[in-house]
C-alpha cells in the first residue's frame, strides 16, 4: 500500500522518513492533544471470505502498552469521513526502547468493498510509526 508519499494522506502530525516509515510525533509543550490520522486512498477489497491487513508499528515514550491502546487505532472508512474502530493484533513494548511488532487486523467484513484505512493517533508527547502495510 506504500509509498506513503504518494498514497496517503495526512495532518501535520504525520511526516514520511524513507528509512523509518510514516511517523506520527505530537510533542506539544502545552501538552495539548493532538489527533490526527494517517489515511489510505480509497482501496476495492477482493470479494473474498478472508481478507487481512498487516502492518509492522513502533512506538517510543509510551509508558505501557494500555496507554498505547488508547491513544492509537486503526480505522476504517467506507466513505472518506465516518470511521469505524477495528481491533488489531500484536502491540510493541512500552518505554523508551524501539521495539516493532507485526499487526495483523480482519477486514473479511468489507469484502468486495471500497474502504479507506486510517490508523489514528490522538496524543501529546510520544511517538507511534507504521512501517509497512499490506493486504492479503
Amino acid at each position: 500500500l506504500f509509498p506513503y508519499t504518494t498514497l496517503f494522506r495526512s495532518s501535520s502530525v504525520w511526516t514520511i522518513d524513507n528509512t523509518k516509515g510514516a511517523v506520527a510525533d505530537a510533542y506539544d509543550e502545552e501538552a495539548t492533544e493532538i489527533e490526527s490520522r494517517l489515511v489510505s486512498p480509497s482501496i476495492t477489497l477482493p470479494s473474498s471470505t478472508t481478507i487481512t491487513l498487516s502492518f509492522t508499528h513502533m512506538q517510543q515514550y509510551f509508558t505501557s502498552v494500555d496507554a498505547l491502546k488508547e491513544k492509537v487505532s486503526l480505522q476504517i472508512s467506507e466513505d472518506g469521513s465516518s470511521w469505524t474502530t477495528i481491533a488489531f493484533t500484536e502491540y510493541p513494548e512500552a518505554g523508551d526502547k524501539v521495539t516493532y511488532a507485526d499487526a495483523t487486523a480482519d477486514l473479511s467484513a468489507y469484502s468486495g468493498k471500497t474502504i479507506y484505512i486510517a490508523f489514528r493517533f490522538a496524543e501529546t508527547k510520544n511517538i507511534w510509526i507504521i512501517k509497512t502495510v499490506s493486504i492479503r
